[in-house]
């Protein structure tokens, strides 16, 4: 691991870390607060560049709501459109929807339909990857649509606590 990763890894643990949040028992990691650190952006950055011609998406989706930031942010460098998974009732039109269990309770996502006219070769963009359901919900709904999930991408996945063997691709930041 390089020393950036170590680094920011520790500023995770030590200082943005916040236990019984949202339930007792969890351990919540904020990792957005990772933008105050100096230097992570230039490392996030470094971590889409990589992503850069592959030709195995042609644009990204983030999950609400912190993949609207990670994803929005890389889909702006790599100059890829940016599409959003929504909690059920966010999206105006026409939608596609998938409701799922979560760690905490059900959940409903959606996405447009206006944004799947074509099929896509998506890259799904969340902060954290834990049990991996709300991830595999996101790629029901853009297979469903009559499209391809090329790959996942987040900040951090923590392990042992799901299975994301079904992607092609997960790449992380940390």
């Amino acid at each position: 691991m390089n020393d950036n990763r170590a680094r920011f890894l520790e500023a995770l643990k030590t200082k943005y870390a916040y236990p019984d949040f949202p339930k007792p028992g969890v351990l919540f990691c904020n990792v957005t607060e990772l933008l105050k650190e100096d230097g992570f952006l230039a490392h996030f950055n470094g971590c889409v560049d990589q992503l850069r011609g592959s030709g195995d998406f042609d644009c990204i989706a983030g999950i609400e709501s912190r993949g609207f930031i990670w994803g929005g942010m890389a889909a702006a460098r790599l100059g890829v459109p940016f599409l959003v998974v929504r909690k059920k009732g966010k999206l105006p039109g026409e939608v596609f929807s998938y409701t799922y269990d979560t760690e905490y309770s059900r959940d409903t996502l959606e996405v447009a339909q206006a944004d799947f006219r074509h099929p896509r070769r998506v890259l799904l963009v969340d902060d954290v990857i834990a049990t991996g359901g709300t991830l595999r919900a996101s790629a029901h709904l853009v297979r469903s649509a009559g499209s391809e999930v090329a790959g996942v991408f987040a900040i951090l996945q923590i392990p042992g606590l799901g299975d994301v063997s079904e992607f092609r691709t997960v790449r992380t930041v940390l």
